[in-house]
């Protein structure tokens, strides 16, 4: 686990993993809350916001009308920072402690963690600082300001770059939220109540939200393995035999025929 003040001192450790590693931390405060997923040719970090206020760090894209909008902010090891169009998901699962006055440096990635708020850079200078009452994001080094009215008011080529950047990730995983205690880490789920008269399916999304690109279809009656939860929406594994679910820690699911379903045609079994 990061593992209290090592999420400062010793990351080093983790900088170079024989394979993908995903692990969580937060803030003294519980205000902000991280996952990073690290892997031999890449990484990625995800911090939400729980509480904030004031204008979002950028504007709010076209379509995007959830309440949970400017409360998380992701990024690659290289590449710009993407505010994602998601719902608040406040995880409660025990997450390991980054201490004020410490530094992390991990993945390509260095983060500052102080009374007045979370800092994270990644390789080419992008970034975001976190508090309650200001976010910012860093694009080449330079912050991009929002001002009431919702706009960034940056020069001609930064706000170039912050509205080249892309409002939310192409693919979420899915998380499998490790149990220490032996507990099975996930559930089962069936489709259900699809109603209609022709090809009626149940969409398998790439992420928590009906933006996200269609991977696969699910008919009434299919059961799927429900490892993650983001407000509305399931992460699940469908249509593959032999799963396991017993990570004693957090990892991204291991398993390729994975996705997003929203769970109104979503029957939970218990057992």
């Amino acid at each position: 686990m990061l593992r209290s003040a090592v999420f400062l001192i010793v990351l080093g450790v983790y900088a170079c993993p024989t394979s993908a590693d995903v692990w969580t931390f937060e803030t003294p405060s519980e205000n902000v809350q991280c996952v990073v997923g690290e892997g031999i040719d890449s990484s990625d970090i995800t911090c939400t916001i729980i509480e904030r206020s004031g204008p979002p760090a950028v504007t709010r894209p076209p379509g995007c009308n959830i309440k949970g909008w400017g409360h998380t902010f992701r990024m690659d090891q290289r590449g710009p920072v993407e505010v994602l169009c998601v719902e608040i998901d406040r995880d409660q699962s025990g997450f390991s402690r980054a201490e004020y006055g410490v530094t992390g440096e991990f993945g390509g990635f260095k983060c500052y963690s102080s009374r007045k708020g979370f800092e994270c850079r990644n390789l080419d200078g992008n970034g975001f600082f976190l508090s309650r009452r200001k976010q910012i994001v860093f694009t080449n080094g330079v912050m991009a300001k929002s001002t009431p009215g919702n706009s960034p008011q940056t020069d001609k080529n930064q706000q170039k770059e912050v509205a080249a950047a892309p409002s939310s990730p192409t693919h979420v995983p899915v998380l499998e939220r490790g149990s220490a205690n032996g507990l099975p880490t996930c559930t089962i789920g069936i489709v259900s109540n699809l109603r209609g008269k022709n090809n009626v399916f149940l969409a398998v999304r790439s992420g928590p939200d009906k933006k996200f690109q269609r991977v696969a279809e699910l008919k009434n009656g299919e059961e799927v393995l429900v490892f993650d939860r983001r407000g509305d929406w399931a992460g699940v594994v469908y249509q593959t035999k032999d799963v396991e679910c017993s990570a004693r820690k957090i990892r991204r699911v291991p398993y390729p025929n994975q996705g997003w379903v929203h769970t109104n045609w979503l029957k939970d079994i218990a057992g």
